[in-house]
């Protein structure tokens, strides 16, 4: 096993311990639940894309900067693009639910988080493009918007609960 793969997780669960020590256990088990989801991607998301760690992908391994922009064109471009959507759809999806109070800034959210990641593989010398953040963003969307109907079904159940208003009168 990869002795950067070994750092990543354990400084990881590190970080969830002391955040469930200090926020989470005095939350409601559903919320709990969705933030441990959301943290546990947010950890693969960083594994999958700024381990130091060399990643051999459709035949490439780190390239110069020179060769970034059109590495994404040579190799499986579908498979590609469906897996940034797919990776970052988790983040639009996760994000309004286990932090509803970020709900109007969860695209910018995905969109600055994704241009961080593909700078920081730069800088680590990974494999990095343009269309990345695209695609990224477009999985963060689509992935929001999936999961505006249980935000607002959330919300409108907690607003009621407020009220006192216990059946629905729909």
């Amino acid at each position: 096993m990869n002795i950067f793969l070994l750092i990543d997780l354990g400084l990881f669960v590190g970080l969830y311990a002391i955040y469930y020590i200090l926020r989470l256990r005095r939350q409601p088990p559903a919320r709990r639940l969705i933030k441990t989801l959301f943290f546990a991607y947010a950890a693969l998301l960083l594994l999958l894309t700024v381990s130091p760690m060399q990643m051999i992908a459709a035949g490439r391994v780190s390239v110069s900067l020179h060769d970034i922009n059109r590495a994404a064109f040579q190799y499986n471009l579908d498979r590609e693009i469906i897996g940034n959507i797919l990776l970052f759809l988790p983040l639009g999806f996760l994000l309004p639910l286990a932090y509803p109070k970020l709900k109007d800034w969860t695209i910018l959210i995905a969109i600055l988080t994704s241009i961080a990641i593909e700078l920081l593989q730069q800088s680590i010398g990974r494999v990095s493009d343009t269309t990345d953040v695209i695609n990224n963003s477009l999985g963060s969307i689509i992935g929001f918007y999936l999961a505006l109907p249980l935000v607002y079904w959330l919300s409108r159940g907690k607003r009621r609960l407020k009220r006192g208003d216990h059946e629905t009168t729909d």
